[in-house]
């Protein structure tokens, strides 16, 4: 009988190593991709062991990344229906980062065989795309969150965020060269800054 294994995040062995690398260089962790697919861990092998997806269906999209706990990088990425051919259910899905020495590594493994989500293929009348929140263990590593996708949707709770983010750094300094601002923030920002309702809104917070 195969093992079963708790749905759950799980840092690889390859993570681990890297988190060690990155340590010792005091270096950022990039997370550069996600996926999903529909196989299980080969027998003999557990979470931590596992380089690759067992079998690969889909890429995600990464919309979001942050840092709400001390340790931990939280991960948010999207599949949408539009890239399925055939229809399937999601019983794995896994997170990609970068090592230096290496190339790209499987950093985070995802077990959810015990609640699959089913994707939808592209030609099912009714089109969806699935989330999926990824928990990662960074330790005492600084992570580098600007590996968004711009196509992937942001939710409104993503929007209020960045944009808070953007007014508290344009109240404070001035934008130089050096300033990492995602375009897709900025974009947001310019129709959200055109608003008459917007421009109200910051002139009564400019006030002392």
């Amino acid at each position: 009988m195969p093992t079963i294994h708790e749905d759950g995040n799980y840092l690889t062995e390859k993570g681990r190593a890297l988190i060690a690398k990155l340590m010792a260089r005091k270096s950022e962790i990039q997370f550069t991709r996600a996926a999903v697919g529909a196989g299980a861990i080969p027998e003999g092998m557990s979470p931590k062991d596992m380089t690759d997806l067992a079998d690969w269906r889909a890429d995600g999209m990464i919309s979001d990344i942050s840092t709400p706990v001390p340790g931990e990088a939280q991960l948010v990425f999207q599949v949408f229906s539009r890239d399925v051919q055939v229809g399937f259910l999601a019983s794995e899905g896994a997170v990609w980062a970068l090592d230096p020495d290496e190339g790209e590594i499987l950093y985070t493994y995802i077990v959810l065989a015990n609640s699959p989500e089913w994707i939808r293929a592209a030609n099912d009348p009714v089109q969806k795309f699935a989330e999926f929140t990824c928990i990662n263990i960074v330790d005492a590593v600084k992570v580098d969150i600007t590996m968004v996708n711009p196509e992937a949707i942001a939710t409104l709770g993503m929007l209020k965020n960045r944009l808070e983010t953007f007014v508290e750094l344009s109240d404070t300094e001035v934008p130089t060269v050096g300033t990492r601002v995602h375009l897709r923030v900025l974009e947001q920002v310019e129709t959200w800054a055109d608003a008459p309702a917007a421009k109200s809104t910051r002139a009564k917070k400019g006030a002392k």
